[in-house]
């Protein structure tokens, strides 16, 4: 069977974003090593997207297994009840995962802790002003200093991943 119907056969679950996060975060990191900046960032862009999507499923009390497509609409009716001026940008928007899932964290009284809010607003802050799905349809254009401010903020985010959840 061709991969690409191997894949529609299994639904993704919320533990296959969390696996995909971590191969597209090294994944990412290869192609920088190699001078695949524009790549790079992209692969890293989706890891950090995924990472906060997961987490936010996580959070809402989803279980590893459970599918990732059942819970997207329901998603995107909470952020526009809660934050409407957010576009979830199809599913794609690391603003709109970062903010739903600190707004959903603050009303269930867990907010993260004020030093890891802060720095992971500033770090997503800069990663959505470099990243954007249509880099796909884009020749690379970036330069050696956004690659490397990317990945840092990126890495950032992955080694606290877990702290986004508990």
């Amino acid at each position: 069977m061709p991969l690409r119907y191997r894949i529609e056969a299994h639904p993704e679950t919320v533990q296959d974003l969390e696996l995909a996060s971590g191969e597209k975060f090294w994944e990412g990191i290869e192609l920088l090593v190699t001078g695949h900046r524009g790549g790079g960032i992209y692969l890293l862009g989706y890891a950090a997207e995924m990472i906060l999507k997961s987490a936010y499923f996580r959070f809402d009390g989803a279980r590893p297994g459970d599918p990732v497509g059942a819970r997207l609409g329901p998603a995107r009716s909470w952020g526009k009840q809660f934050l409407p001026s957010i576009d979830h940008e199809n599913y794609h928007s690391l603003w709109f995962w970062y903010h739903i899932l600190r707004r959903k964290r603050r009303r269930a009284g867990r907010p993260l802790a004020q030093a890891l809010d802060d720095q992971l607003l500033r770090r997503v802050r800069r990663i959505y002003g470099m990243w954007t799905v249509a880099m796909r349809y884009q020749p690379d254009q970036a330069l050696e200093a956004e690659a490397e401010s990317f990945y840092n903020d990126v890495r950032w985010i992955h080694e606290r991943r877990i702290q986004l959840v508990v």
